[in-house]
This record gives C-alpha cells, structure tokens and sequence, in this order.
C-alpha cells in the first residue's frame, strides 16, 4: 500500500532564494554529506525534463544503487519541483517540493508519494529520516513530518 509522506519545515528567508537553493544539486549534496554521497549528481541546478541517474551510499558503505530522477516541472516563479523517482527497490518515489511566502520567512513543504510493494512502511519511515536530517542540516526554524 503506497504511503505519503509529508514534511514541512520553516526558514528565515527570502522564499526565492530558498527555493533557489532547494533546486540545486550541489546544495543537497553538501547537506547530506554526512549522512550520503551521490555519484553521478551534477553541480548544477535541477533542469525540468532532465532525467539523473545517481548512486547513493548512505554512512559511507551503504549503496542502494541505481536511483533514476526525471524532473517532471520546475516552475521557479510558482517555486514548486515535481520529480519522478524509482529504482530496483522503490517502485515510486513521487516527490513535489513547493516553498510559500510565511511570517517567518519561507514554508518549505515536501510531500513525497511512496511504493515499494512489502518494502513502504520500512522506506517511508528512513525516507522521512532523510528529508528531517537535511532540513535539520539547513538549519530550519521549524520541523514537522508525517506519514499516512
């Protein structure tokens, strides 16, 4: 049963600049770097209808292969990111990332759309893992996540 994931978390900040850093690779690469690496992820920003071909290792030996990215929409003026994710585990990891105008400065809110058949609760519950420890490594004024 595909699970979602949601997560959302505030920055001081203007919401463009915020977005702007949220859709480049190289800014993700340095949040994450201790906890993963990403081999095959450009230094560039995320370009709509591109499709990555990326391997993650996660603690430094942990490689959960092959991952492929299509970037569905990029609409920088609206601030909103649709990818379309899978590899050999997961068959969906549908993730939409939108950043609002808040009276903190910047809402940034991830819901990712997840199914990997016996696998979802497992991947969901290291997935919001994952979206908490880079948020945290930002670092957000606040932070919230759920799964359903």
């Amino acid at each position: 049963m595909p699970k979602t994931l949601t997560v959302e978390a505030t920055y001081a900040g203007d919401p463009d600049k915020v977005f702007a850093s949220a859709i480049h690779f190289d800014e993700m690469k340095t949040v994450m770097a201790p906890l993963a690496c990403y081999e095959g992820l450009p230094s560039e920003s995320a370009i709509e209808g591109n499709t990555y071909t990326l391997r993650t290792k996660f603690w430094g030996w942990l490689d959960v292969g092959p991952h492929t990215i299509f970037l569905e929409t990029l609409d920088t003026a609206g601030r909103r990111l649709q990818s379309r994710e899978h590899n050999a585990s997961i068959r969906r990891w549908d993730h939409l990332l939108t950043v609002e105008p808040h009276r903190d400065g910047a809402l940034w809110l991830d819901q990712i759309e997840l199914e990997a058949g016996w696998r979802t609760f497992a991947v969901a519950r290291f997935a919001r893992y994952v979206y908490r420890f880079r948020h945290r490594q930002r670092p957000a004024l606040s932070l919230t996540s759920h799964i359903r």
